[in-house]
């Protein structure tokens, strides 16, 4: 007889007299696979959406749909505040999932009028069209992210794995379908933004909120607890907004310089630099809170384990992604989207580098999230994005596409090199248990 999931997959809390090792060690493995397979299951299913696009509809198309992305995504990355991390670092359940639910719902909203707002002074024609679509559809994702950090919290990340599967391969044939039958690019975006709702306000929504609080909950209206949740998740939800202006400045900066189609060839790029983005980021969801846990353990031999394995990781992936963009990049990015991207050839292969940049900060990364450092995370992605901006204005008028990417590599190296100095500053002083104790704010921790 199955037991409910939800007794099967809350972990012993500290306060609880559970072994936060124990816990870690048995379901570390198993949740990387999960949270890898799921996210890569649901990138191959963006992919397919965008080589339909690009093979219907042109590099044209795609720059629009470029465009939309770099004017929506930075909005919601920092509506993301109280999603995966800042759920998965609080182990200790200071915020209830109700008063989660509620800061996602205010600034998913808030994040939904800047966004289109912004497309209004920024875009036009079909680019605004997809711009107002996008930011829609945001929203429902921003619900489902939510459910994510739930999901990761109590150790279900089958859950979060079959939800982001699920959402992408029902959204493959809307969207391609709409494509085929000759509807407009803008109708293709919107049945996206119905499937997206469907699964975040039927599936994902009541699921986590059953998981966390035994009953479908409405998000919570407590102004006080808001406002202190706010304020302790803001500085990392800022770092996420600045994190994703890595990719909307290259993109602002090409259209501006070189046009849409150019855009495209680059928004192409970018999903192959995604790919990257994902495993380190599914790897670094489940780092943090095992970092966060080990730590309030002070299980430093355990620790330093996981950090060398977590290396010897980033090193091969870094090996094999460089080796197929190198060799294969151009026949892969010809056969899939159209012959007009073979163009972005060694662009895909800087890209790469960047991304290895990414997978070799993972560690220094969750070690940041774990103790809580939201702080020094907004000062670091502010100070990359300076870097990313003087880089891209000095390069791409002079070397175009290819300047964009080595701008990118060089902020991406700037970022890890900044991470790895201030993880290292910080370990010689051990961390003090109470540090993750609830009561302590963000900038006590940080």
């Amino acid at each position: 007889m199955t037991q409910p999931a939800e007794h099967l997959s809350q972990p012993a809390s500290p306060a609880a007299g559970g072994d936060p090792r124990a816990h870690n060690k048995l379901r570390l493995g198993s949740s990387i696979l999960y949270a890898v397979g799921g996210q890569f299951g649901y990138l191959l299913t963006q992919m397919i959406i965008l080589a339909a696009l690009a093979r219907l509809r042109g590099p044209e198309a795609v720059g629009e749909f470029g465009v939309a992305l770099a004017l929506t995504t930075p909005f919601f990355m920092f509506a993301n505040m109280a999603g995966k991390s800042s759920q998965a670092s609080d182990v200790t359940q200071r915020y209830s999932f109700a008063e989660y639910a509620g800061l996602t719902a205010f600034s998913a909203t808030v994040a939904a009028a800047a966004s289109i707002a912004t497309g209004l002074l920024l875009a036009s024609g079909g680019a605004l069209q997809i711009v107002v679509i996008v930011a829609l559809a945001k929203i429902f994702e921003a619900v489902s992210n939510l459910a994510y950090g739930t999901y990761q919290q109590f150790g279900r990340v089958d859950r979060l794995a079959a939800s982001l599967v699920f959402r992408g391969a029902v959204t493959v044939p809307a969207f391609v379908g709409m494509l085929l039958l000759g509807f407009s690019t803008g109708l293709a975006f919107t049945a996206q933004l119905l499937v997206w709702s469907m699964v975040a306000l039927l599936v994902d929504y009541p699921r986590a909120s059953r998981m966390a609080s035994g009953r479908v909950v409405m998000p919570s209206a407590r102004v006080v607890r808001l406002a202190r949740l706010t304020r302790e998740t803001a500085p990392l939800g800022a770092s996420y907004l600045l994190n994703s202006l890595l990719v909307s400045l290259p993109r602002m900066a090409v259209e501006r310089s070189l046009g849409l189609s150019a855009v495209g060839l680059l928004t192409v790029v970018n999903y192959f630099q995604q790919a990257g983005t994902v495993l380190a980021g599914s790897i670094s969801q489940m780092l943090v809170n095992r970092f966060a846990r080990l730590r309030h353990a002070n299980a430093e031999h355990e620790l330093r384990s996981s950090k060398l394995a977590i290396f010897a990781l980033a090193a091969v992936c870094s090996v094999a992604g460089l080796g197929l963009a190198y060799f294969a990049g151009e026949w892969i990015l010809r056969t899939f989207f159209g012959a007009a991207f073979g163009a972005a050839h060694e662009l895909l292969v800087l890209v790469m580098v960047a991304v290895s940049a990414k997978l070799f900060s993972m560690v220094p990364h969750s070690q940041l999230h774990a103790e809580r450092r939201f702080n020094f995370l907004l000062v670091r992605e502010l100070a990359t994005v300076i870097v990313c901006a003087l880089l891209l204005a000095i390069l791409v008028p002079r070397a175009g596409l290819l300047g964009a990417g080595y701008a990118i590599v060089g902020a991406s190296l700037f970022r890890l090199a900044v991470m790895t100095a201030a993880s290292l500053f910080r370990a010689r002083g051990r961390v003090p248990a109470e540090a993750l104790q609830p009561g302590l704010d963000a900038a006590g921790a940080s």
